[in-house]
């Protein structure tokens, strides 16, 4: 139900009539510590990829910059890019491992 509530704030945070207010309103009905612990656990990559999306429409307001670095909200952003690419480079090594090491398979007779 989250999820489907943080894709409207984002749809409504960007390219909308009423974005600016919008991206106002989210921080001054207190959004930004909310936002920023969707961030942490037990959230699922879906909900964090839409939180972060609206984190970025909210930036575009200059006033959202820094109740943002207050929260928290970029070294956690900077921790879950850090975790994403940590799992693609294991997932990576994982395939290459399992689909390169039988060299038993491999015709190794010259041409």
């Amino acid at each position: 139900m989250i999820y489907l509530q943080v894709c409207a704030l984002r749809h409504l945070t960007s390219r909308h009539v009423e974005a600016e207010a919008a991206q106002n309103a989210v921080r001054l009905h207190y959004g930004l510590p909310v936002l920023v612990k969707l961030l942490h656990p037990p959230s699922q990559w879906p909900l964090i990829k839409a939180v972060v999306g609206l984190i970025r429409n909210l930036a575009l307001c200059p006033a959202n910059h820094a109740p943002l670095r207050e929260h928290g909200a970029i070294p956690r952003i900077v921790q879950l890019l850090l975790r994403a690419h940590q799992d693609s480079v294991q997932t990576v090594s994982d395939f290459t491992w399992h689909h390169c090491t039988d060299v038993s398979a491999v015709d190794s007779s010259p041409k």
